[in-house]
């Protein structure tokens, strides 16, 4: 049956490709200007943060987000190790290269695409290589075995002790970003060819795909591969694509593969991090590249720059098959419509796939996985049961690998067969299912149909699904499918209405709502509205909007949003309170430590002087170290006996003239020589004959007060106090 690669690019900002047999449509892929795909590209990026509990390093390679980097995609090059280590670490990777170099074949894994990680382009032998040689002793370094392996060296590291923040690599995306989280990315740079796929810093002999599966032409190919004499440290892969080429035509692509990686090389080291070193080639190119095979008959390009691109590439790689590309030339009707595709590609996004029989398929995406469940519908023709069943399961089969190919589904897949008791039927619906993903590029894992009638599967991703690539999420549900209903909604409203207007004490609150649910509310809730304005006092006006979709926002009285239903609205809410709240713990900050400023000026250079409370900064000008009156230093003041200075008293008054002596005022004050300590019960204490600080008012005075209360006329032990002092002068 002709086969053929219809591409339609008539409108610079979308590309589309479609591949059809017998006018039914076998794969789908489009490319938008403003949704690039980053899968393929190198960066020169700078680590950002090491996590040691992900044994992770994110990157910022100049993306939206910073990419996600694990630590077995980091390349031993990057690791900061000591010299001995990394001596040792050359050691094993020779003995490798050489132990490899003895094998007959090595089957790499590797599919038409680049290989994602570096386990991708192992196969296995690196094990290998552990078994046979583990008979050998190997002298052990520093009390610790020596490790047998580059593998087994690596796994001897975390990350946090070989990589460190702001540290600069070389990477390559290998999953686009999606939701919310990043770009995967690795060190292990893979380079697809036409033929080819070279893998410049991995330490590997190379190999053959494995979808190449005949003997002969594995040997051919491996023969051809020696030939070449990759340099020590890198690696080459033969693709399928290269199954039939000779020596001359491989040769011609690994040479350009080389090239490429030097160019790469040169500007990665003029670059400065994070900066774009490398881009993947575009959709066109990428399908004449990997989907292009002997058995397609022809390409059809529609649009002028299209078709001279197309043109140019496929002279420079495959020049003998340069004239199947052909410019469709009917400008009377698209060429999508002319070969019935544009109606195939419109059924892809919908969730609803009809079968002939009368069954149907619903596929839903989901988070965790993609469900796919098969109903039978209509479809009555059979007389039986299992008869029914078994032939919709075995239509489904096919028809679910096709739709998961068209619309780019990956990750977990489940498939919800109907329930067919007997084994064979099962059976033969798990092979019906292998065999249509024989041609599919992706790897792919199947189990097998359980008890419950599920069938497990997961397939790579070699790119955002179709709905992630020209969708965005549904403002109504909010991607959940499903809305509230108006009289949900407005019961709901009622409650935040009520709960805005007493907590908050608002006099007005307006409501932007669809009309439906405005209606109910006056219809069927209008007292409840009254009751609520009654008792809160505030004035509660509905506004139907039209442009407000399935929700509804609540606005206060100076137009600010308080509550809404969509997420942007939410989040802006959200960064708003968070803005006042830091604002507003700021503030405080900064007024603690204004008052802490304050307090050290008012302590003085002091700090051991405690002052009573209520003292002026005009009252601590007393001198660090008194002298007497021949210029000695005079006798300490008394200390408690933790070592503090004990608090200065309040200086004697006349009680009959009120007024206080004005020769031991602040600015008459001369400064005493201090009486040297007596032992306890000789005299009065020193702290009795200091010279203390008057307050400048009576106001003050009750600060410093320290006359006791009734009924507590009790001195503190054989110290006498002041009132004790005065009745015995009356006496």
């Amino acid at each position: 049956m002709p086969k053929k690669i219809l591409i339609e690019a008539t409108h610079p900002e979308e590309t589309r490709v479609a591949i059809v047999e017998d006018s039914k449509l076998l794969d789908f892929d489009h490319e938008h200007t403003d949704k690039k795909t980053i899968k393929g590209n190198l960066y020169l990026a700078k680590v950002i943060r090491v996590e040691p509990s992900l044994q992770a390093a994110f990157v910022d390679y100049g993306g939206n987000r910073h990419g996600f980097l694990a630590f077995d995609e980091i390349h031993p090059d990057y690791f900061r190790i000591p010299v001995e280590d990394r001596k040792l670490f050359e050691e094993l990777r020779k003995e490798e290269f050489k132990k490899q170099q003895d094998l007959d074949l090595v089957d790499e894994e590797s599919s038409d695409e680049p290989a994602d990680t570096i386990a991708d382009a192992d196969d296995g032998n690196s094990d290998d290589s552990e078994d046979n040689n583990s008979e050998e002793e190997k002298p052990e370094t520093s009390g610790v075995k020596r490790p047998r392996s580059v593998r087994e060296f690596i796994r001897r590291y975390k990350i946090q002790e070989v990589i460190k923040s702001r540290q600069i690599v070389l990477v390559q995306a290998v999953k686009e970003e999606r939701n919310n989280k990043g770009a995967a990315m690795t060190t292990y740079i893979s380079l697809a060819g036409r033929y080819c796929v070279l893998m410049p810093n991995t330490n590997a002999t190379g190999g053959v795909s494995r979808r190449i599966n005949k003997i002969t032409d594995r040997k051919r190919l491996k023969k051809i591969l020696t030939s070449f004499e990759v340099p020590e440290g890198m690696s080459l892969i033969i693709r399928t694509a290269g199954m039939d080429r000779n020596k001359t035509e491989l040769k011609r692509d690994y040479k350009y593969l080389l090239s490429l990686w030097s160019d790469i090389r040169d500007l990665t080291m003029k670059a400065v991090a994070p900066s774009l070193i490398h881009t993947e080639a575009d959709l066109i190119q990428r399908t004449l590249r990997d989907m292009y095979t002997r058995d397609v008959d022809e390409v059809l390009i529609e649009g002028n720059e299209a078709y001279k691109d197309a043109k140019a590439l496929m002279k420079k790689v495959l020049p003998s098959h340069a004239k199947r590309v052909q410019k469709y030339a009917d400008e009377s009707m698209p060429m999508f419509f002319k070969y019935g595709i544009e109606k195939q590609i419109n059924q892809i996004f919908y969730s609803q796939v009809s079968l002939k029989s009368g069954g149907y398929l619903i596929i839903q995406q989901t988070e965790a996985l993609v469900s796919v469940d098969v109903n039978s519908g209509r479809a009555t023709r059979e007389r039986h049961i299992q008869s029914t069943a078994y032939n919709t399961n075995m239509e489904a089969a096919a028809e679910v690998c096709r739709q998961i190919r068209l619309r780019d589904l990956a990750g977990l897949i489940v498939v919800d067969f109907i329930d067919m008791p007997d084994m064979k039927h099962n059976q033969a619906v798990e092979r019906v299912v292998r065999e249509a993903f024989n041609d599919d590029r992706a790897r792919v894992q199947i189990g097998r149909i359980s008890q419950f009638g599920l069938l497990e599967l997961s397939r790579q991703r070699i790119r955002p699904s179709l709905n992630e690539r020209s969708g965005i999420q549904c403002q109504s549900c909010l991607g959940t499918g499903y809305v509230r209903s108006p009289e949900s909604m407005g019961l709901q409203l009622l409650r935040l209405i009520e709960e805005e207007a007493v907590l908050n004490k608002r006099d007005e609150i307006c409501v932007k709502l669809p009309k439906e649910v405005g209606f109910y509310i006056l219809n069927h809730k209008r007292s409840y509205l009254t009751q609520i304005e009654q008792k809160t006092g505030a004035k509660i006006l509905l506004e139907p909007s039209e442009t407000i979709g399935n929700g509804f926002e609540i606005l206060g009285v100076e137009g600010e949003v308080v509550f809404s239903t969509s997420e942007e609205s939410q989040d802006s809410i959200s960064a708003k309170k968070a803005s006042q709240e830091g604002k507003e713990s700021k503030r405080v900050e900064n007024n603690n430590q204004r008052d802490g400023n304050r307090k050290k000026r008012d302590r003085g250079p002091r700090k051991e002087q405690n002052l009573p409370k209520g003292e002026n900064k005009s009252s601590q000008a007393i001198e660090s170290t008194p002298v007497d009156e021949q210029g000695g230093e005079a006798p300490k003041a008394d200390t408690q006996r933790d070592g503090t200075a004990k608090k200065r008293r309040r200086p004697k008054r006349n009680r009959n003239s009120g007024n206080r002596d004005q020769d031991d005022s602040v600015g008459n004050r001369e400064q005493k020589p201090k009486s040297p300590k007596k032992p306890k019960g000789e005299g009065s204490n020193s702290r009795d004959e200091e010279p203390s600080i008057q307050p400048e008012n009576k106001t003050e005075l009750g600060i410093f007060d320290e006359r006791p209360k009734k009924g507590n006329q009790k001195s503190r032990g054989s110290k006498k106090g002041w009132w004790q002092k005065l009745l015995e002068t009356d006496n």
